[in-house]
Parts: structure tokens; C-alpha cells; sequence
């Protein structure tokens, strides 16, 4: 993510670490290693796939200087059974992001219906967040797992003996080893402040209790990790959801919650520049009136290049890339002020509408279904790399 993206967490936690596999860069990667915009890291600017990134879409992205990646880690797909994990699909998207040189972002949501059945309601949904002590402790559990995998000294990363690793291939020495690109950023939850989200309804002492668990848990494994809040929307005005600013006065109400998180994750979404640039401002006054020094994270930020006319996100391709490269440019101008890491751009590529989460998802990306470039790709790519109009 950005500079701080191998710092220390503000907890303190103290916890034996596992030393990480020096593993050596390969002549390709070296391919997929575009330089970073002159004032901000490469791992400040990011995407969120709404769909299953193929290698062909990480080819691109690294080639348009993609440095972060932010993908869900459905606890039900991962952990369907008690103590039975799968981490088969999330091996090998994030070893081929990892050699191409671009670092993923997990968001931890989702409850399986085992852990709803030990709350009393197995019909309960993967939005229902675990309201007990035993099943918040269970979904620790699970936290920890992604970070005792995918983490700092992961066992992902670590080649075995005889050099069949998870990241060994055949090839040159040593061992055709990818180089490792550990985990240190794990968001928790995702729009908490929303009731599509967090069921049956938004409830910020209920989200403080499973943010303690989930970042006591983390840390025991990886006392260097970064742990975000979910991302959460809603300017004042908004209905649907908890207000943002509301919510995060709520949140810092639960005595000592700070020391649970080490940034803010925001998303902005706005019909304008002024309104993504008013909800991270006033994201950022409140870190401050409530005497933190937590960070900001922007881990969703977008706007359809078209859809359906009535809606505010809904534009051409031509004003999308011009309100990505004005949102984007705003937000690296304050970056070193307002202690923003990161910005992520939703999303990568467009989506058939059945495979989508709203009504201008379809067409949020920066690249068409076929992978084909929207003005806004080049836009993105003209600001990661620091490249002149």
C-alpha cells in the first residue's frame, strides 16, 4: 500500500515471529515492475476486481501500475466446516499477484452457516456478523489463518526442502521462486455502517467487539500488520446507511477501540468531486477530534463510464476518466496531510449486471468485460506511473 504498508502496528502486541523466505526476483518480474508516481508509492493506487481476476487481467494492471489489490476473503468459502480450510483458490491469485509484483488487500467478511447455527440461526446469512464470544473467537480464528498463511513469514511463501513451494516452479535458480509479497493489511468487515452489510442492522459496539478479536488475532501472528477498519460510505445526508462520520463517533465511544485499528477505511462515493473530497475531510476531522493518529485508507472510490441515466454514479467514459484523474490528484495532493495510504479504484473491470453488487457496477471499470481500455484506464495509468498528460 504505501509507506506504511511494512510498519509497526500502534497495539504493541508482542508475539514470536516466523522469519520469511528470502526468495529472489526473477528476469520476468522484473517486467512488472513499473516505477511509482513521483510523490506517492506504487502500492497507493489499487483496484477492487468485482469479478475473479484472471492472469491475463494482473498482466494488465501491472502494466497500468497497479500496486495494491483488494480481495474478499469469504470466510464461508474458506472455512465452510468447522477447522476445514480452503485455501485453494486464494493460493493462486495471490501468488500470481504476488509475481507481478502487486500486493493484496484482504477483506475478511462473511459468516458461514456453521458459525450462525452456534449463534442460534442458521438462516441468519454471511452478513450476520457472530454475536457471541465463542463464535467471535471462532472468526479470530479464522483471521489468524490468513494472516498464518499469507502474512509476514507466511507459510505460503516458504519453500519446502527439496524446493517445491507453494510459489516454486520449474525454472532457473533458485527454484523458479517468485519473489514474496506477504500480506500486511487486513480490512475487517466490509460497510459495517450499512444494513446490507452488517445484519440486522449496523450496530458499532457490536463491530468494536469483532474489530478487538480480529486484530488481537492478526497481531499474535503478525505484530507488524496494518489492520483497517471496512470501508463505509454515507455523506451526512445519506438514509440508507449509518452516516459515516455518525458511525465513526459511535465506534470511538467503545473505551480503548483505537488500539484495535491502525487506519479509516472510507468510500467516498459522491455524484461529485467536492462531495468524495467533504466525506474524506470530515473522515479525517473526526480521526483527529477524537486525538488518534490513525490513517485513512480509500479502499473503494468510482464511477460507471454508463448505466442507468437517473443515477448520480452513472456517467460517459469521458467524464469518468476525467473525475478519476480529478479525485485521484485531489487525494495524492492531501496525502502526506490527511494521512491517506491508499486509494482503490472500483473496479477493475466491467461485469455482466447478474454478476454485479448494484445498479452502475456493471459498467465501474476501468477496462471493458473484454479487457479492452476505457479512457479511465489510461487515466489510472498516466497517474500510477507518474507519466505527463
Amino acid at each position: 500500500m504505501n509507506e506504511h504498508f511494512a510498519g509497526g502496528s500502534r497495539s504493541g502486541t508482542t508475539a514470536l515471529r516466523v522469519l520469511v523466505c528470502a526468495l529472489a526476483f526473477g528476469l520476468a518480474l522484473v517486467a512488472y515492475a513499473p516505477r511509482a508516481h513521483a510523490s506517492a508509492p506504487r502500492e497507493f493506487f489499487g483496484v477492487v476486481p468485482q469479478t475473479a481476476a484472471t492472469p491475463a487481467d494482473l498482466d494488465r494492471m501491472a502494466a497500468d501500475g497497479v500496486g495494491t489489490m483488494r480481495v474478499l476473503f469469504f470466510m464461508p468459502t474458506v472455512e465452510p466446516d468447522l477447522g476445514r480450510f480452503d485455501w485453494s483458490g486464494y493460493d493462486q491469485l495471490i501468488g500470481n499477484a504476488a509475481a507481478r509484483g502487486i500486493r493484496v488487500i484482504p477483506t475478511l467478511y462473511g459468516t458461514p452457516g456453521w458459525l450462525n447455527f452456534l449463534d442460534g440461526d442458521a438462516d441468519c446469512g454471511a452478513n450476520c456478523v457472530p454475536i457471541s464470544d465463542s463464535t467471535r473467537n471462532a472468526w479470530a480464528t479464522f483471521a489468524a489463518a490468513v494472516a498464518a498463511r499469507y502474512g509476514a513469514g507466511g507459510e505460503f511463501w516458504t519453500p519446502t526442502r527439496d524446493c517445491t513451494g507453494l510459489l516454486c516452479r520449474k525454472g532457473p535458480p533458485p527454484c523458479g521462486c517468485t519473489t514474496a509479497l506477504p500480506i500486511h493489511t487486513y480490512q475487517i468487515w466490509n460497510e459495517q455502517n450499512s444494513p446490507k452489510y452488517f445484519a440486522p442492522a449496523p450496530n458499532a459496539g457490536r463491530y468494536a467487539r469483532l474489530l478487538s478479536v480480529s486484530a488481537a488475532a492478526i497481531r499474535f501472528v503478525d505484530p507488524t500488520a496494518e489492520v483497517i477498519t471496512g470501508g463505509m460510505w454515507g455523506p451526512p445526508s445519506a438514509t440508507e446507511v449509518v452516516p459515516t462520520v455518525q458511525y465513526l463517533r459511535q465506534l470511538y465511544a467503545v473505551p480503548g477501540i483505537e488500539s484495535s485499528f491502525d487506519a479509516i477505511a472510507v468510500h467516498p462515493y459522491s455524484g461529485t468531486l467536492p462531495g468524495v473530497d467533504q466525506q474524506v475531510r470530515a473522515v479525517r476531522k473526526q480521526i483527529v477530534a477524537s486525538h488518534d493518529d490513525a490513517g485513512i485508507w480509500v479502499t473503494e472510490l468510482g464511477w460507471a463510464s454508463g448505466g442507468p441515466r437517473d443515477n448520480w454514479l452513472v456517467k460517459t467514459p469521458k467524464g469518468q476518466a476525467r473525475l478519476l484523474t480529478s479525485s485521484i490528484e485531489d487525494l495524492l495532493a492531501k496525502r502526506r496531510a490527511w494521512g491517506i495510504r491508499g486509494v482503490l479504484w472500483y473496479a477493475w473491470r466491467d461485469a455482466p449486471p447478474a454478476l454485479t453488487d448494484c445498479e452502475w457496477c456493471p459498467r465501474s471499470g476501468l477496462r471493458n468485460e473484454n479487457g479492452s481500455a476505457k479512457p479511465a484506464a489510461k487515466a489510472f495509468k498516466r497517474l500510477a506511473l507518474g507519466e505527463r498528460r
